[in-house]
């Protein structure tokens, strides 16, 4: 059964300008899909009537549902309702108990009514009143159809606490009852990675990245995680899972330590939970990183976990750039014995032997437990403005590891 399209409108001179963040088509989002439709275009549109009308009409023409948010509010840049009236060509008809909620809200409130809220009350002529129980500006519902299409059209404040409750309440069950056949559901699935390149990734699992294939899986980079996302739709959570098992397993058993996660996490948060888990505790000792591990390991809620912080940049390194493999692992041993710790990290500098372009910019990293120790030299390399937070990463990942083995 084919998904039903879904649109998501946001009204505001603020938001098309980048004055404010779109967090109502975010939120929206997440919730469409999490019903199984499919959600395929989003606009965000200035306050003039003419733009809003254009995107309502194009709108009402490819997608089945189209959700649409600001611009109900008694003001003149208020637009919304012209706006739609004119893409359904219907006339503004003052809704009798859109205008009787608005005048109890004002009385409950010990307030004046404004002679401009009374326009709130206006809807397109065939229009359904969607209630607003916190605020002034009512909701609207409406229905296009045609011989060659239908489309239903929902108009609910820009606050989001207003807007939420009046989807909850209102347009999940109108959704649920136009949508034809058993109800469905969305699951999303994510996989989270460190260590490997998107294309060195992607040449790995050629078959997963085919967009012909089902589920259609999606990769994203951010700061060096790599992260492959898939949604799949069915009628319970189990047939979800049991049809997004096949495709889980294809992905962990090709990258196998590559993958660190299958949910959302940040690979420090990951790292911090197996040391919950585990009952143990890292100290780290920076200078390359320039404390970026430790602050990216001492989370909120993981405050006893990280028990000795230096930034080497500050507080003086012990050695020199050229130190060896064998100084830096004896450095660790040393460390994790003063501070007592279950591991003890320590990143050195980042060596530049020369200022030429050829040569690539390295680090080390040592780990030392009660058992033993182990120490890896990585390149520091990629975009300026990740440069730290991919160092660091890559210290975390070598620890995640070296616990993975330690185990």
């Amino acid at each position: 059964m084919r998904k039903q399209t879904t649109e998501v409108i946001a009204i505001g001179d603020e938001l098309s300008t980048g004055q404010r963040l779109d967090t109502n088509s975010h939120w929206l989002s997440n919730q469409l899909t999490n019903m199984g439709l499919s959600v395929q275009y989003h606009s965000t549109v200035a306050d003039d009537v003419n733009a809003i009308t254009d995107v309502i009409r194009t709108a009402k023409n490819r997608s089945n549902f189209i959700l649409i948010t600001g611009g109900l509010g008694p003001t003149a840049d208020d637009l919304t309702r012209e706006a739609l009236a004119a893409a359904v060509d219907q006339p503004l008809i003052e809704n009798p108990e859109a205008l009787q909620h608005i005048i109890n809200l004002f009385k409950r409130r010990s307030r004046e009514m404004a002679p401009n809220n009374r326009r709130q009350a206006l809807l397109p002529q065939n229009a359904t009143l969607i209630h607003n129980d916190e605020g002034t500006a009512p909701g609207v519902d409406i229905i296009i159809a045609s011989s060659e299409h239908r489309a239903r059209v929902f108009c609910l404040p820009g606050v989001p606490a207003e807007m939420k409750l009046m989807f909850n309440s209102h347009i999940i069950p109108a959704i649920r009852q136009d949508m034809p056949g058993t109800p469905q559901i969305t699951r999303q699935y994510v996989v989270k990675t460190f260590g490997m390149g998107e294309s060195n990734l992607e040449h790995k699992l050629p078959q997963v990245f085919q967009r012909a294939r089902s589920p259609i899986v999606g990769i994203t980079a951010s700061h060096a995680t790599i992260t492959l996302r898939f949604q799949i739709t069915a009628a319970t959570d189990e047939q979800c899972q049991e049809l997004a098992q096949p495709t889980l397993d294809e992905i962990v058993n090709t990258l196998g330590d590559v993958v660190f996660a299958n949910h959302e996490v940040e690979l420090g948060t990951k790292v911090c939970q197996l040391l919950v888990q585990n009952e143990e505790t890292v100290a780290t000792w920076e200078c390359g990183t320039q404390g970026q591990v430790a602050t990216m390991l001492h989370a909120p809620l993981y405050p006893a976990l990280v028990v000795s912080r230096f930034n080497l940049a500050t507080d003086g390194f012990p050695f020199t750039h050229d130190a060896t493999a064998v100084k830096l692992t004896n450095l660790a041993t040393s460390f994790q014995r003063e501070t007592g710790a279950t591991y003890a990290m320590l990143v050195g500098p980042v060596r530049r032997s020369d200022q030429s372009a050829a040569v690539v910019p390295r680090f080390d990293v040592a780990i030392a437990d009660r058992k033993g120790s182990s120490v890896q030299t990585h390149d520091f390399t990629g975009h300026p403005d990740i440069l730290l937070t991919k160092a660091a990463k890559q210290a975390i990942n070598q620890l995640r590891l070296y616990m993975k083995i330690a185990q």
